[in-house]
């Protein structure tokens, strides 16, 4: 076949790759012909039950905390709205694990609390409600981001109801605004629902079971890696439900978006006792969710500077080499993806697009399972243990899971890209590479670089596909720092913890700047 044959195929080739660990978990159900029995005895009904209870409380807690956030730095000037409109998306750049972590340093017995008030006592916030506590702190950035940009994109007509209406700022917010924004208040939701069910480190640590937490223990605690895939079958299923109702709610939530004009609202300045409730408001939640974890980690490398940072430097160069690695592959391959997808829009290309952004919504545990099955087969076939347990499967896994993260950040630059600006650019430059440098990629290259820097901190947060696929004897700073927390060494971990929430921070700064130049 000609080469020139093969190009309106690399979009549905590269998205049928990036859908391969998924299809093995699925081909491996219906090989081995599994049965109901075969689930009976994997305490699924606990996993459910846990899961659920994180998503719904954890979904609550953000709601108000990154919605009523977003609220009062988005529509009021008060003292310190400027800087929290910033400082409140930082608490996405320290894992939540850390967090709890630096919490349970505070309240355990004998903990920082403790010695600084001389009462020794247990109260344990190693318990279900604790997780949904620390994961609304280190969650609702995801919430307060989306949703602070759509209370900035309203139309000043809505203020203008409001006034003619004489209703107050609390009604306003319920009755006019909410309504208005639910479906960014939704998306944002719906990541961190999907980033809850994903994460292991924190779950494992508070002692709440999971489905993640129930793949790692039957796999490691029992050396059962067929009940772990099918605790992983469970939970795609899990999830794919969690994705058809989201897909019906986005249906129904259309119509909100037609309150949005090119003339924004005008900010209101509050007063008095109003203006003290809104700074109060942010400066303690600002304060639970960095200040506090961030003096602690600062204590703890006080404290312990060398006992749990030895190699410090070697942790560090290793995390930001396969950071930064991981986030350029990834972001080359969506802009081939979708120049691709874009110059010939076939209903292959289409299908094999929306297959290949399920990654995101698959848990980086079962995309561990699937990768780490796919290859297996490979090398049993070639005969040689080339594939397993190398650099190579680690970023393939990354590229699955954060693939679509990167898209989503591109989408919004290739829709600048019009059917006769592509048909005028072959005029100026030939071949699909002349079109790509010189073309399309001036054309999307903000939108890429902000898609990097997502992708740099997922990926520097990641920690279940890392410490399933890590090669022997290669540590990240997140796998470092569950380790210690692991061996009960928390002073220790505060050093690596700090570095590695240094780096994540100078991408969300330079993220939050980007999105609002």
């Amino acid at each position: 076949m000609e080469v020139n044959r093969l190009k309106p195929f690399i979009a549905p080739i590269f998205g049928a790759i990036l859908s391969l660990p998924i299809l093995f978990l699925l081909a491996y159900a219906l090989l081995e012909g599994v049965s109901l029995e075969a689930f009976s005895n994997l305490n699924l009904a606990t996993y459910a039950k846990s899961t659920l209870l994180l998503v719904l409380g954890v979904g609550a807690l953000v709601f108000v905390f990154g919605g009523l956030s977003a609220y009062l730095v988005a529509r009021f000037e008060f003292v310190g709205s400027r800087f929290f409109s910033l400082s409140l998306a930082l608490p996405l750049a320290i894992p939540s694990y850390v967090v709890g972590y630096a919490y349970n340093g505070i309240f355990e017995y004998a903990g920082l609390l403790a010695q600084l008030t001389g009462i020794t006592g247990h109260f344990s916030i190693l318990t279900l409600w604790g997780a949904i506590v620390i994961f609304g702190l280190s969650m609702y950035p995801y919430v307060f981001i989306v949703a602070r940009a759509a209370f900035l994109g309203l139309s000043s007509s809505v203020d203008e109801v409001v006034k003619l209406q004489g209703i107050g700022p609390v009604r306003a917010f319920f009755r006019a605004y909410l309504p208005l924004v639910y479906p960014a208040l939704f998306i944002g939701l719906f990541l961190t629902s999907m980033e809850v069910i994903s994460d292991y480190g924190t779950v494992l640590y508070f002692g709440v079971e999971t489905f993640s937490v129930g793949i790692f223990k039957q796999w490691f605690g029992y050396a059962d890696l067929q009940g772990a895939i099918k605790i992983a079958l469970v939970l795609m299923v899990f999830v794919f439900t969690l994705l058809l109702l989201e897909s019906k709610a986005k249906a129904r939530m259309r119509y909100a978006t037609g309150g949005f004009s090119a003339k924004p609202l005008q900010k209101q300045r509050l007063k008095g006792l109003k203006a003290l409730g809104a700074f109060a408001f942010c400066a303690l939640l600002f304060t639970c969710a960095f200040v506090v974890p961030v003096a602690v980690l600062g204590y703890w490398a006080i404290l312990d500077p060398r006992s749990g940072s030895l190699d410090l430097g070697g942790y560090t160069f290793g995390t930001l080499s396969i950071n930064l690695g991981s986030a350029f592959v990834i972001m080359v391959c969506a802009f081939v993806v979708l120049f691709f997808t874009v110059a010939y829009r076939t209903a292959l290309a289409k299908i094999a697009y929306r297959v290949s952004l399920l990654g995101y919504s698959i848990p980086g545990a079962v995309v561990g399972i699937g990768a780490l099955l796919l290859f297996s087969s490979i090398d049993k076939a070639l005969g040689q243990y080339w594939l397993g347990g190398t650099f190579f499967v680690l970023i393939f896994a990354y590229v699955v899971r954060f693939y679509p993260a990167g898209v989503g950040a591109l989408n919004s630059g290739f829709s600048k890209i019009t059917t006769e600006l592509q048909e005028a650019s072959k005029l100026y430059a030939k071949g699909e590479f002349a079109r790509m440098w010189r073309v399309s990629f001036p054309m999307v290259k903000g939108a890429f670089m902000s898609g990097f820097l997502i992708v740099f901190i997922d990926v520097s947060k990641e920690l279940p596909a890392t410490l399933l696929l890590r090669p022997f004897n290669f540590d990240t700073l997140a796998t470092r720092i569950y380790e210690l927390a692991s061996n009960e060494m928390l002073p220790a971990l505060g050093l690596p913890s700090l570095v590695l929430i240094s780096m994540t921070t100078v991408a969300v700064l330079l993220l939050n700047l980007r999105i609002f130049r």
